[in-house]
């Protein structure tokens, strides 16, 4: 069964399912830097969704998939936008074929678009963003907007409140399967197909359920 548009409470699915599923989503994480309450200061999700909030020039705080191609695609609509990454390299969550194939020439070849490497990010200001290079110097990089893209926080609290059957959480970003008994299973990648196949792992970690019901809702 598959329900659209339907908004799960504990009293709709508590005694009726032998396992419950949740994969409800996640949250941008919001990094303990002064001045990231700011009125310049959004998500990388936020800014996705609404590009023309962005200013002309932008500081994208943390270099990682989502970070690069929010990135290019705000250089691409005419931004100059400089990205600043606490690791060695830019992209270092992308899978290798995707990272090497694809991501790296892209941006590469985005004009308007600069990264720097081995930072740390220690205030944003309404004019923009200090930070520490490499040798540890202080440098300041100007900003109309500051994008936040430093992770995602699973939505946890919420997918525990929905029981008292067996309760898998789902986690492709982090490739985490994690069963409330404090059982882990770690994936291949974030995927799909990785979901299916440890689809069969839940199966044979829950041998004493039998013919569970299944239900979707989105």
């Amino acid at each position: 069964t598959v329900q659209i548009s339907t908004k799960v409470t504990t009293e709709m699915i508590r005694g009726k399912y032998d396992a419950i599923v949740v994969s409800v989503g996640s949250s941008p994480v919001k990094p303990p830097i002064p001045g990231a309450d700011q009125e310049n200061v959004f998500f990388a999700t936020q800014v996705l969704e609404q590009a023309e909030s962005a200013g002309k020039r932008v500081v994208v705080i943390g270099g990682g998939e989502v970070g690069i191609e929010t990135g290019m695609y705000l250089a691409q609509q005419g931004r100059f936008v400089t990205v600043l990454e606490m690791k060695d390299s830019i992209a270092a969550d992308a899978t290798k074929i995707h990272y090497r194939s694809m991501m790296k020439e892209a941006w590469e070849h985005t004009e308007g678009l600069s990264a720097k490497t081995s930072v740390t990010v220690k205030a944003i200001q309404k004019e923009g963003v200090i930070y520490t290079d490499q040798s540890g110097k202080e440098q300041f990089v100007p900003a109309d907007t500051v994008i936040l893209s430093c992770g995602m926080k699973p939505c946890r609290d919420q997918a525990l409140a929905f029981g008292e059957a067996p309760i898998v959480l789902i986690d492709l970003r982090e490739n985490i399967f994690s069963h409330v008994d404090s059982l882990l299973w770690k994936t291949a990648g974030p995927s799909y197909l990785s979901f299916l196949r440890n689809a069969s792992i839940i199966r044979k970690k829950s041998r004493s359920l039998q013919n569970p019901a299944v239900s979707a809702v989105f």
